[in-house]
This record gives structure tokens, C-alpha cells and sequence, in this order.
């Protein structure tokens, strides 16, 4: 639960600090909450497979059960992660090293402290895309406007 990416360059592991920036992620928090999206500033974990890696109890590999995976959900939850997922920690790492200014933005559909199942409709969750979509476009729109 670090925000690091570890990587392989000529053959040696390197391991590079993923953080994002702060100051870009209150600016699209407040574009999205004036847009009327409900958000929240949190943690991303990022991990290497949508089954084992996330704590998920269905897939095909499955070596903890339910007490497990709730202890390692809500330790994850008390660190500040409110999202998970398996892209953004190689783009954290990336637009850190090269001094880009960078965020993920994250529509989450799932508690996974209630369950891993999506029971959300196709309508919804094209809310949810959209609402991330919006979000930045505006933004943006707002930057170029500033010039």
C-alpha cells in the first residue's frame, strides 16, 4: 500500500514514487461539485489483476477467504483509498519522473466493503463515464478561458 511503481530498466528494478498533484485534483474537485457530481478526494490502489490483487473472492485463484479479504479492504479504506483499480500507477510514476503535472479521475460504482458485484444499470453507469468526461472538459474550458 505505497505509492510506488516498480519497474524494470536493463534489467534491474527501479522503483519510482507515484504521487499526483494535489492542487489539480482540488481544481477538478471543485469544477465536478460546481457541475453538481458528488466526489471525494482519495487514494487509488493500483494492482496488477482484477481478481487477486483486489481481494475479489470469485475468480479462478482464490488462496484467503471472506475475513481476509475484509481486513485487507478496510485497512486499504483506513489508509485513504477510495478507489481501485489496475492503470494508473505506471502513469502516476511516469508523469511524476518527467515533472508533468498529472491526476486519475475515477468514476466508482462499487463499495467494495458491501460487495464486489456491479448492480448498477447500463444507464447508470454511463452516467458515471460521462460525469468524469464533463468534469474535464470543463476544466479545461475553464483554463483556456483563463488565457
Amino acid at each position: 500500500l505505497g505509492p510506488y511503481h516498480q519497474t524494470y530498466v536493463l534489467g534491474k528494478a527501479v522503483q519510482r514514487e507515484a504521487l499526483f498533484d494535489m492542487d489539480l485534483c482540488t481544481d477538478l474537485q471543485q469544477t465536478a461539485q460546481s457541475l453538481g457530481f458528488p466526489t471525494e478526494i482519495g487514494k487509488t490502489m493500483c494492482c496488477d489483476d482484477f481478481y487477486e490483487g483486489q481481494g475479489r473472492l470469485d475468480g479462478a485463484i482464490c488462496d484467503y477467504d471472506i475475513d481476509e479479504k475484509m481486513e485487507f479492504l478496510q485497512r486499504a479504506h483506513a489508509a485513504g483509498v477510495r478507489n481501485i483499480e489496475m492503470e494508473s500507477l505506471q502513469f502516476g510514476a511516469f508523469s511524476k519522473h518527467v515533472g508533468v503535472r498529472a491526476v486519475t479521475i475515477c468514476s466508482v460504482f462499487l463499495n467494495r466493503l458491501n460487495g464486489d458485484q456491479v448492480i448498477s444499470s447500463v444507464d447508470q453507469l454511463k452516467d458515471y463515464e460521462q460525469r468524469t468526461v464533463t468534469t474535464v472538459l470543463q476544466y479545461v474550458k475553464q483554463e483556456l478561458e483563463k488565457s
